[in-house]
């Protein structure tokens, strides 16, 4: 682990220790009072959310492994551009393909069409299969969704009175979180 981690893992456990557990809100929380300013408890409750939060996916990442991420993605690249690279040589063999069909090409040009057709049949298989783990990919999506959807709960939880004004308090789906963050303004 790097003194990164050492320093956040800190961080978090400092956070836990010094703040009453509160899981965010699983459907639209209460009105605040009438008071117009935020109660310090208020403040502390999100200072709580947002750590406990942050939490959550430090340790998803931390599970799945940084590194791990990063390979998945690398390994996403390559297989990108070694599938464009066959749709290239794809379409440069089926335009040589096509000459020999209107017999344009040798013998010899045919021979080196062949090869290269074959060396392209052989290259396939490499370019096309990727080895990722997917339940990691999947933990990483699952995680990133919960994530926004709690962020959307802080959200409207602490938002301002009269941009409440026509929330529902949903915010469960990607729609429902896209049309809340535009109606608060952001």
């Amino acid at each position: 682990m790097s003194t990164e981690d050492d320093d956040l893992e800190a961080l978090f456990d400092s956070i836990a220790a010094t703040s009453p557990a509160a899981p965010a809100p699983a459907a639209a929380p209460a009105a605040p009072s009438a008071s117009s300013t935020p109660s310090p408890s208020m403040g502390g409750d999100i200072y709580a959310q947002i750590g406990q939060t942050t939490r959550k996916l430090h340790d998803a990442l931390r599970d799945i492994g940084h590194d791990r991420v990063s390979s998945m993605a690398d390994k996403l690249k390559n297989a990108a551009d070694g599938v464009n690279t066959l749709g290239s040589n794809a379409t440069q063999l089926s335009s040589k393909w096509g000459q020999l069909m209107d017999g344009k090409l040798s013998v010899d040009e045919f021979k080196v069409l062949a090869a290269d057709t074959k060396a392209y049949l052989q290259d396939v298989p490499s370019k096309t299969s990727v080895e990722i783990d997917s339940s990691s990919v999947k933990k990483l999506a699952d995680t990133a969704q919960q994530l926004e959807s709690q962020l959307a709960q802080l959200l409207i939880a602490n938002a301002p009175e009269d941009k409440k004004k026509g929330l529902d308090g949903n915010a469960s789906n990607p729609d429902q979180i896209k049309a809340l963050l535009g109606n608060l303004g952001f």
